[in-house]
């Protein structure tokens, strides 16, 4: 080994940095030494809420097999991929805001050898991504059909023209750029005194309600409706129409 720098403890054992690089003197073993293989990194636990911080630890892997740690201010820490905006000298870690569940890689360097940890950054709130953040839309919907930061995902607006605008589309499940797909809704033949009203599409996830009004301003629940459905298409049933004139819709809500 060649000329010895500097000594200092570590984790019970003395380590020596020489012109050869970081070595360890084996507790209990005078002259056999152990050199770094690599940095092993850990987050307890490995996922992380969107907007929030985590704790980063490392110990070296020595090649004789045991491991011997180390302070994250001794680590030379950096963001190797993903959600994470930065990892301070104190080794803790920032998350982004994010539109799903996204994994992330967070590296470090010490002693001459490197070493990754991957954390899951958990998309706590599922509207408050970008210029998407706050609008009613779920993030996730307007990112997987209108990509980042595009105006033409606001709640609002009608990219394809079919009269049924984006959070509409979102509520109902139909396909907000494409013309073809949208909420459609027709009369079937019923049992005398009842009014049947058919839409599509269905979805299980979502909860549908039907409605009547008698003067188009003020809308309540038809009295014992019921609504099943065959596949997508779903049924709206009014047991007991009545002669009187009515105005009948489909409510909509997505839990």
């Amino acid at each position: 080994m060649g000329p010895v720098e500097q000594f200092a403890a570590v984790g019970g054992s003395v380590g020596a940095v020489s012109s050869l690089g970081p070595v360890f003197l084996l507790e209990g073993f005078p002259a056999q030494i152990a050199a770094p293989d690599s940095l092993v990194v850990t987050a307890t636990p490995a996922i992380v809420g969107e907007g929030q911080a985590r704790q980063l630890a490392g110990a070296l892997l020595l090649d004789d097999g045991t491991t011997v740690a180390i302070q994250a201010t001794a680590i030379q820490w950096q963001v190797l991929g993903g959600p994470l905006t930065a990892i301070n000298g104190n080794g803790v870690a920032q998350a982004a805001v994010v539109y799903q569940d996204t994994a992330s890689t967070a590296g470090g360097s010490a002693a001459g050898v490197d070493g990754n940890a991957q954390l899951t950054i958990i998309n706590v709130d599922p509207d408050n991504f970008g210029a998407y953040a706050g609008d009613g839309l779920d993030d996730l919907w307007q990112v997987t059909f209108f990509g980042i930061n595009n105006p033409d995902a606001g709640p609002g607006k009608d990219p394809d023209g079919d009269k049924q605008d984006n959070t509409f589309e979102f509520r109902g499940g139909t396909v907000p750029d494409d013309p073809t797909s949208f909420f459609k809704h027709w009369i079937v033949a019923a049992p005398a005194g009842e009014f049947w009203l058919r839409f599509e599409p269905w979805f299980a996830d979502r909860v549908y309600t039907f409605e009547e009004t008698f003067n188009l301003s003020s809308f309540q629940l038809v009295p014992g409706a019921t609504i099943d459905n065959a596949g997508a298409i779903g049924t709206a049933k009014d047991p007991a129409a009545g002669p009187a004139p009515r105005f009948y819709k489909i409510g909509i809500s997505k839990p």
